[in-house]
């Protein structure tokens, strides 16, 4: 197992912030980019289903800026025989109650969306710390284990 240096810490706190920018200003490249080349991002969207960074990509340039917020706290980082693992809480912040497509240009005020965590796999390329596996899981979905008298198994990234 390798050690992770402090500047890798901060590159890699810093591509957690990337992500949930791109996310937010719907910029698919950008959020491509924190991906390795073969990297996969898997979340009900796609069954939990690794899916390609290159769907990931079109999905975020369709569905461009909504005006969400997805804000990621708790981050842990540790190091792994193949670069780090990841893990943190997210908070999806919306504008209207209750969603309602038609009021994206609308003021309103801002209201929980979803709740859920991330699970990562991270690996150091030519161009730095990338996603090599992200997974989502939403805190209301049947199978998670933060919901109310599930388990505490905690899934793996696989």
């Amino acid at each position: 197992m390798s050690k992770l240096t402090a500047d890798d810490h901060m590159e890699i706190l810093n591509l957690y912030g990337r992500y949930s920018f791109a996310l937010d200003t719907g910029d698919g490249v950008l959020r491509g980019s924190t991906f390795a080349e073969d990297g996969t991002f898997a979340t009900y969207l796609s069954g939990h289903q690794p899916e390609h960074v290159n769907g990931l990509i079109a999905r975020t340039n369709e569905i461009g800026n909504r005006g969400h917020r997805h804000l990621t706290s708790n981050i842990i980082i540790e190091a792994s025989d193949d670069g780090a693992i990841g893990q943190c809480h997210v908070l999806v912040l919306g504008r209207h109650a209750p969603y309602d497509a038609s009021t994206y240009d609308e003021p309103g005020n801002g209201y929980t969306m979803k709740t859920g965590f991330y699970r990562d796999t991270l690996v150091k390329t030519a161009q730095g710390w990338r996603f090599k596996t992200r997974h989502l899981f939403l805190d209301h979905e049947a199978d998670s284990p933060f919901r109310a008298r599930r388990p505490s198994t905690f899934p793996t990234s696989d």
